[in-house]
């Protein structure tokens, strides 16, 4: 095992045990002294970030995209620095931090008897959203994919798993079994914004041709289940609130050839919404245009 895979375990078990041994407030204040250091002397893809930035909102002037990368790189430390903490938390105290005020969109949804596909983008903090709805007795399970360091993933997976979520790891063997979990009227919990390469669809986002996961779409429309768009994000008192939205899955006619491109173009625009109001809680930090459609596919479909 390469050595650099060790340390980053140990690196995070040193965290895990530091941060979890103070309180939420010395968290914040800690992790905002960090973010700054970070933005200011580490910074850490920070020409990704404002080159994010600048084709988000070529409208806006440096100084807003400059105000706006050092408050990303803030946010993310308080939710890093949050992540096992919250996990490892009574449910007492994680009800005092964490609020759902939508539960009934939730509540609704499942009524239908179809399963739920909830999806996120890497905005607010997409961990407690999850980690939420284990704790208050919902069936949910996320997606997700292997990380490179074994070390460190079994240590996430069983932080995330604490509480009751069930992971999935993205896998073809995996398949049947994802399918047969939003059969059974659970939840099954996406993430769908960075960039899928080749093998995604381009829809637009920010204006932008971006390459995006299929996955959110094909469960929703070929289960007939509800699409949940759902968002945690950090209050101006600490706190975090839990936002959903069930989204139309009825195609119009005009897209009734192109169904998965018109629901994920509908989760993009209103993700994008959402991130216009608080810009600073998403994770500009993926390459997320990486991929560029071919000239021919631009002369056909811009």
């Amino acid at each position: 095992m390469p050595q650099r895979f060790v340390i980053e375990y140990w690196i995070m078990k040193g965290l895990q045990r530091l941060l979890g041994a103070i309180s939420f407030a010395s968290r914040q204040t800690l992790a905002s002294l960090v973010g700054n250091v970070m933005y200011f002397i580490i910074p850490y893809r920070r020409a990704i970030v404002r080159a994010n930035l600048r084709r988000a909102f070529p409208e806006a002037s440096a100084s807003w995209r400059s105000q706006i990368t050092r408050r990303c790189y803030v946010h993310f430390s308080k939710v890093y620095f949050d992540l096992f903490s919250l996990y490892e938390t009574t449910n007492q105290e994680f009800d005092f931090l964490v609020k759902c005020p939508d539960q009934n969109v939730m509540q609704r949804a499942l009524a239908q008897k179809r399963g739920v596909v909830l999806v996120l983008f890497h905005f607010g903090n997409w961990e407690v959203c999850a980690d939420w709805f284990a704790r208050h007795g919902y069936n949910i399970a996320a997606v997700a994919k292997k990380m490179k360091n074994p070390l460190a993933d079994r240590l996430l997976s069983n932080a995330r798993t604490h509480n009751g979520i069930r992971i999935l790891y993205k896998t073809k063997a995996n398949s049947p079994r994802i399918w047969k979990f939003i059969r059974d009227e659970n939840i099954l919990y996406l993430l769908a914004d960075q960039d899928a390469r080749r093998n995604g669809i381009f829809v637009k986002f920010f204006n932008q041709w971006s390459s995006s996961f299929r996955g959110p779409a094909l469960f929703a429309l070929r289960q007939k289940a509800p699409l949940v768009a759902g968002s945690c994000l950090l209050n101006t008192d600490g706190k975090y609130i839990i936002n959903l939205k069930e989204l139309d899955t009825g195609v119009p006619s005009e897209y009734i050839n192109q169904p998965v491109f018109w629901l994920t173009q509908q989760i993009a625009h209103h993700f994008e919404e959402q991130i216009r109001r608080c810009p600073e809680q998403y994770y500009w930090f993926h390459r997320r245009w990486k991929t560029k459609p071919s000239e021919n596919w631009l002369k056909q479909n811009d």
